[in-house]
């Protein structure tokens, strides 16, 4: 019984002071990497299929080749800031949807009047002599163009009325949603901005890097930047350098 627990202890004793990286501190090093330029970034399952010290004196320097998984998730502010973007664009559909229908009309009303302003424009051209003087009455001609004009600036007036009741309206369900601003005297919402996802969480798209290699594989799996607010991952393989440290064997140059 002694002699069993004395070799359990020894073989405890030769794990502990391994030399040699292991996939825990390959993963977590790589993390910490990855992190300086995507903090939502993570590797896990992380595996050294081989070890090499390229100079046999020096043990603190080892090449590995590993396989693991990237990923990324985006919280935090940004995730908020996604949801706070999906429910001002819902409001602003809304909002943007009787406005498209208020311009309609208007414009419905706007070519009605124009097409009148130009029959009667035609018709008055028309009336001529044989020496091509016009023969039209030209005081009632001149009132009709007025009062088509009048016509157009009374709709334009309701218009204006209609378009600032419609922002009105909105008006206490925008607000820290929408960004409100103004073209003359007509009052609106601007369509809200969808936070972006860093470039630096694609890698730079990069395919030499593994944030790169992720990118690639949600792009050729029909996927879009939007999945990286639910998660998304891929499996890596590669070669590293490592260096063993105070602190345990890291990664060395950048990810």
């Amino acid at each position: 019984m002694k002699t069993k627990l004395s070799l359990c202890g020894l073989a405890c004793l030769l794990a502990a002071c391994s030399n040699s990286p292991s996939g825990s501190e390959l993963a977590s090093s790589m993390t910490s990497e990855l992190q300086k330029s995507c903090e939502y970034a993570s590797v896990d399952s992380a595996t050294i299929t081989n070890t090499f010290f390229p100079n046999s004196d020096n043990k603190n320097i080892a090449n590995v080749k590993f396989t693991a998984t990237v990923k990324v998730k985006i919280e935090g502010k940004l995730a908020q800031d996604l949801q706070k973007f999906r429910t001002a664009s819902a409001l602003f559909s809304e909002y943007e949807k009787e406005m498209v229908e208020l311009d309609r009309s208007y414009k419905e009303q706007i070519d009605a009047v124009d097409a009148v302003r130009k029959a009667a424009q035609d018709k008055y051209l028309a009336q001529e002599d044989e020496r091509g003087y016009l023969i039209g009455d030209r005081q009632k001609h001149s009132a009709e163009m007025r009062e088509l004009y009048s016509q157009k600036e009374a709709l334009g007036k309701e218009w204006l009325s209609a378009s600032n009741g419609v922002f009105d309206k909105y008006k206490n369900r925008a607000t820290n949603l929408l960004y409100a601003t103004s073209s003359g005297k007509v009052q609106t919402y601007a369509q809200p901005s969808k936070p972006e996802v860093p470039l630096a969480c694609f890698g730079y798209r990069d395919t030499r890097k593994p944030l790169g290699i992720l990118y690639r594989a949600v792009m050729d799996g029909k996927g879009s930047s939007d999945d990286y607010y639910a998660g998304v991952e891929t499996s890596i393989e590669g070669e590293r350098q490592m260096i063993k440290t105070d602190n345990g064997w890291r990664v060395a140059g950048n990810l």
